[in-house]
């Protein structure tokens, strides 16, 4: 039996992998199948509960519901809101607000041909202010 440091490493283990754990109610050690530690852990998001989250429902998955659910909503004539980039790389970043028509105003800072910060509506470009 090698020394630990001297074991092959395996960057993604398949759920019937194997991993040896210390069982303290034995007092020997086992083997335990990823699947297992997997749904080990999925339990624990579900049902353990954590005394220091700040919200009413302390188990992790009932605290992001919670905050999901008290997430800020849109006031007024944003119905909607989208994020996307040009179309190399991320030279020209757009946030895009639609209204309930589903008219588009946008905010676009660009570096693709030049450096701006625009302001479009529909898509026509209203005004910009380039940047040197």
């Amino acid at each position: 039996m090698g020394k630990f440091n001297e074991y092959s490493q395996k960057a993604t283990p398949a759920d019937n992998d194997t991993l040896m754990i210390y069982d303290a109610t034995s007092k020997a050690n086992k083997l335990s199948p990823f699947s297992g530690i997997w749904n080990w852990i999925v339990e624990k998001l579900t049902n353990a509960v954590i005394s220091n989250l700040q919200t009413s429902n302390q188990t992790v998955l009932g605290a992001i519901n919670e905050l999901n659910s008290k997430a800020s909503r849109f006031n007024g004539n944003i119905k909607k809101v989208g994020f996307r980039s040009g179309q190399r790389a991320l030279n020209n970043i757009y946030l895009d607000f639609y209204d309930s028509n589903n008219s588009k105003t946008s905010l676009a800072f660009t570096t693709d041909g030049e450096n701006a910060i625009k302001f479009l509506v529909n898509d026509e470009e209203k005004w910009k202010v380039v940047v040197n």
